[in-house]
């Protein structure tokens, strides 16, 4: 039993470890900054470019054109 002891004090002392560092990255983190994201796309253009490919899903179209403007 030394072998899981060993790995559990190992993994309860990497979380300790990881809550330390968590919590001094969220200090520097502004939550007041906009969101920025490597994403650039205009929704019109990925929607006709998907509405040139698939015929004949009207509601699931619908579906994904919401989901997209939403990202």
């Amino acid at each position: 039993m030394t072998f899981i002891t060993s790995k559990l004090k190992d993994l309860n002392e990497n979380r300790q470890q990881n809550s330390i560092s968590s919590d001094n990255h969220s200090e520097t983190f502004n939550s007041s900054s906009p969101l920025v994201t490597r994403f650039r796309f205009e929704v019109n253009e990925v929607i006709q470019h998907i509405r040139s490919k698939i015929w004949g899903q009207d509601e699931v179209l619908e579906g994904i054109e919401e989901i997209i403007s939403i990202a």
